[in-house]
């Protein structure tokens, strides 16, 4: 489906009647006919027209006059919104299905006036299932000019595939498990490294090794949720001895997060007094600057941040968890589109390159409810950055094994039923039940004639989908009690040679009567390969079993 492109009207105009897209002639219709043939075959395009409010490209309008109020001037901007806003959100409600992009890039006056005829619950409703890319605190023309070119050159573009870190890892269940699928794994220095839980460690190396991708983070979110003192100096001595012990094939294919901090002032100062280790991390790992929303201008303090380091090469750090408890509160940690846009597009003053070419998305995967996900997504295909996300899926996968509908749940009760009847059929306890022991102590014979004593048309059934043709049973045209009776004499009646066919038809069947407390998967069995298939959609990479000592 084509994404939906929403611009404003402009006061060059033809002077004849013809299609809005082709009646305006403005500086904005000039770059869209400069770099796209005929934007209506690639875009669904509304227009926000100062006479005739929300319309669709192809209506047929006349010359007109009219300018837009100005902002400021409330009472007019309230009378545009009422005379115009039913037509709007009728033609947005219409228009937004669910998943389909939407692009809008409208001068800021325009897009106050927009913002208003969306004011009713159905309309933000309508749009907030849709993907919006809404061009925000621009400063001029020329950069949302800039911005509707990059939406027209990229539209069909396949971006990369981000690398999507399984993080929160820190059992090795866990590890396992999204090491057998093949996934990039994400941890935290809070929880394993060299010299906490090393075992693990040690599969985080071998992975590394591998070429699989791993994320380790500096464990600030722990230390604030637990209510401790993070310490910056501890994460990167950390840092330092992990990469020190590393080869470059391994390191390279790791990423790491500096210490950060949401006050301004602290966090510039933790990358001032680490800057010699900082610029040593980034020329050996992919090494991520987190950047907070601040009291200042979030583009100003990532510039300080940097300036700090020399403009070392660094991954941008997004933050996308909605909130934290801490001790002091609820925090609000994720950054907004034009936050993140304005990050995106911040050069570096001396060289007038952009400072980050790639980012990494704190907290977010692809499951995140609403479109948060897709529209960062989206923002970044714009922008041409490679994308890394991390978020510990473990929580989400799994709830009460017993009752919980969470896919995880799902397939533990699943792989309870599916493990040990494999470690039944493997027991000895089963193969070698035989015929001779069904003489000396009948278990599957007894299970049949009490079937047969249930319900026996049920077990006619079952019997004549089960043995060979010659051993059928015909109880057609018989009663209950002589359909009994004709069945107890076949099975009385099979020899041993063809009984042993049907008994380890029926054993199978039946194999839960040789189940011991021994044959039960462990919770570790299950969880890892719950996770394994999960997230490895038929593929599985083996990985070496690593003790804990």
């Amino acid at each position: 489906m084509k994404p939906i492109l929403i611009i404003g009207c402009s006061n060059a105009k033809g002077s004849t009647a013809r299609k809005a897209i082709d009646l305006y002639e403005g500086a904005m219709y000039q770059l869209i006919r400069a770099n796209i043939e005929n934007v209506t075959e690639s875009f669904d395009v509304l227009i926000l027209s100062a006479k005739h409010g929300l319309i669709e490209a192809d209506q047929v309008i006349a010359h007109y006059d009219t300018e837009l109020p100005k902002r400021t001037d409330v009472g007019q901007v309230s009378a545009f919104v009422a005379q115009h806003k039913a037509k709007a959100q009728s033609l947005l409600k219409e228009k937004c299905i669910p998943g389909r992009e939407v692009f809008i890039v409208l001068s800021n006056g325009y897009l106050n006036a927009f913002d208003n005829l969306i004011c009713s619950v159905g309309a933000k409703r309508a749009l907030s299932k849709c993907v919006v890319y809404a061009s925000r605190d621009h400063r001029g023309i020329g950069i949302l000019r800039g911005r509707l070119k990059r939406i027209l050159l990229t539209q069909g573009l396949q971006a990369k595939p981000p690398i999507l870190f399984r993080s929160g890892v820190a059992n090795t269940d866990e590890m396992l498990g999204y090491l057998s699928s093949g996934q990039a794994i994400g941890s935290s220095i809070a929880y394993v490294s060299d010299t906490l839980k090393p075992h693990l460690f040690r599969y985080i190396k071998d992975a590394l090794a591998r070429g699989q991708k791993v994320f380790l983070d500096n464990g600030m979110i722990t230390c604030l949720n637990s209510g401790n003192e993070f310490l910056s100096h501890s994460a990167i001595e950390t840092y330092r001895r992990i990469i020190s012990e590393l080869k470059p094939s391994q390191s390279r294919n790791l990423s790491i997060v500096i210490p950060d901090s949401r006050d301004a002032e602290e966090a510039l100062a933790i990358v001032k007094m680490h800057k010699k280790s900082i610029k040593w991390l980034a020329r050996r790992c992919r090494l991520i600057l987190p950047v907070h929303r601040t009291q200042e201008v979030i583009s100003d303090h990532a510039a300080n941040m940097m300036s700090a380091i020399d403009f070392a090469p660094v991954t941008l750090g997004i933050p996308c968890r909605k909130q934290i408890k801490t001790s002091a509160g609820l925090l609000d940690l994720r950054l907004t589109i034009p936050e993140i846009e304005s990050l995106f597009e911040l050069k570096n003053p001396r060289t007038k390159q952009l400072v980050f070419r790639d980012v990494h998305f704190l907290a977010l995967s692809e499951v995140t409810p609403g479109t948060v996900y897709a529209e960062r997504m989206l923002l970044a295909r714009l922008h041409s950055i490679s994308v890394s996300a991390d978020a510990c899926r473990t929580t989400a996968i799994f709830g009460n094994e017993a009752t919980s509908n969470r896919v995880g749940s799902v397939e533990l009760r699943r792989l309870d039923k599916e493990i040990m009847r494999a470690n039944v059929f493997n027991s000895s306890n089963f193969r070698d039940h035989d015929v001779g022991c069904e003489h000396d102590s009948p278990m599957v014979l007894e299970l049949l004639h009490d079937a047969i004593e249930g319900n026996v048309f049920n077990f006619v059934e079952t019997w004549n989908n089960t043995v060979h043709p010659a051993w059928a049973m015909d109880v057609t045209g018989l009663n209950e009690c002589e359909s009994r009776e004709h069945a107890s004499i076949i099975l009385c009646s099979i020899p041993p040679g063809a009984f042993d066919e049907i008994l380890e038809a029926f054993k199978k069947m039946h194999w839960h009567k040789f189940c011991f407390s021994s044959h039960r998967p462990s919770s570790f069995e299950k969880r890892t390969e719950s996770i394994t298939r999960i997230f490895g959609r038929g593929r599985r990479i083996p990985v070496q079993l690593n003790m804990a000592l």
